[in-house]
């Protein structure tokens, strides 16, 4: 009964928040998109510090959690904070005025970033492929729609980076 039950108010969160798809505007895999609004903030979020904003909508962690999150803008680039409690655990963005530590920035390509340092990307099924760099950030791209899935191409672009707690 429990699982039933919470499958239910799943369901039903998802009808309220217009949810119909992982890509919807409030159940999100990605970062937010760079044209979103976002609170302003002097310094940005760090993995473990407190949280200061509200969490409005749910972004996807990793193929099988979802966490609250919220939209800052640090520096003119949009990064989106997700929350376990009020302790920050993972820090994203799909801005394009975004610059890893490394140089890096999204529509790089798998080649550029191992040129810098990106270790082998590991596949997340059903969330995409990620690269650590040496900063501690990753390089994440795209997962293919499709099992079994191919190896990346050196060409495949990044999509977003993040941190994780």
């Amino acid at each position: 009964m429990l699982r039933l039950t919470t499958l239910a108010a799943l369901s039903a969160t998802f009808l309220a928040f217009g949810c119909t798809t992982p890509r919807s505007e409030h159940l999100r895999s990605d970062p937010a998109p760079p044209h979103s609004a976002g609170h302003e903030v002097s310094t940005l979020p760090t993995l473990g510090s407190v949280n200061r904003f509200p969490a409005y909508e749910y972004l996807l962690v990793s193929p099988s959690q979802l966490l609250p999150s919220s939209r800052v803008r640090f520096q003119g680039v949009l990064y989106t904070v997700a929350v376990q409690g009020d302790t920050v655990v993972h820090v994203s963005t799909a801005d394009p005025g975004f610059s890893s530590p490394e140089g890096l920035r999204v529509g790089d390509s798998l080649q550029k970033v191992r040129e810098h340092g990106g270790g082998e990307p590991g596949l997340m099924p059903g969330w995409g492929y990620t690269s650590a760099l040496p900063s501690g950030w990753y390089a994440a791209f795209e997962a293919p729609e499709r099992h079994p899935y191919p190896a990346l191409s050196p060409d495949a672009r990044v999509r977003w980076f993040f941190q994780r707690r």
